[in-house]
């Protein structure tokens, strides 16, 4: 069964990539679309509406969440905001770029979550990680979360 994108998730996401019906080039130079969506986005692609902006970004979150459980132990186990955290990065990093994040996966498997977090935003040699750089308050705000479970409250969305 797929796993659905929370409200919190949804707007985590329109907040921190936005929404771009239109194909545009992104920070790094990918052909971006929708919520975040690269992958088979190509210049010249036609608008898309925002009905297919969330369908796209439910199929990218659920692809986000079951990669990230082939990373991670007992990844179901692990609590909604920490869980969600990781997936974000998973869906914002690809797998591939998070397996690199070697002390960060074994710290949140420990679940060590202050080291997690701190391994999240600084590399085994004390520099700021790619990812930290790359997306900066970004990076400050998904630690905050792995570390204490906890949305920031003025980020919580209240249903």
């Amino acid at each position: 069964m797929p796993v659905t994108p929370s409200q919190q998730n949804t707007a985590d996401a329109l907040r921190w990539e936005g929404e771009r019906l239109s194909v545009y080039v992104d920070s790094l130079g990918y052909f971006t679309q929708g919520i975040g969506r690269h992958v088979g986005v190509q210049r010249g692609d036609p608008d898309i509406d925002r009905a297919t902006s969330r369908a796209w970004f439910a199929q990218d979150w659920d692809r986000a969440y079951q990669e990230a459980r082939g990373l991670f132990t007992d990844f179901e186990q692990i609590d909604e905001v920490r869980r969600d955290a990781i997936t974000w990065l998973t869906f914002n990093m690809g797998p591939g770029s998070l397996a690199e994040f070697v002390p960060f996966i074994g710290y949140v498997n420990a679940r060590n979550w202050d080291e997690a977090a701190f391994h999240l935003l600084t590399n085994t040699r004390g520099r700021l990680t790619p990812y930290t750089t790359q997306t900066g308050a970004r990076a400050v705000e998904t630690a905050l979360r792995i570390a204490t479970g906890e949305i920031l409250e003025e980020f919580m969305v209240t249903t």
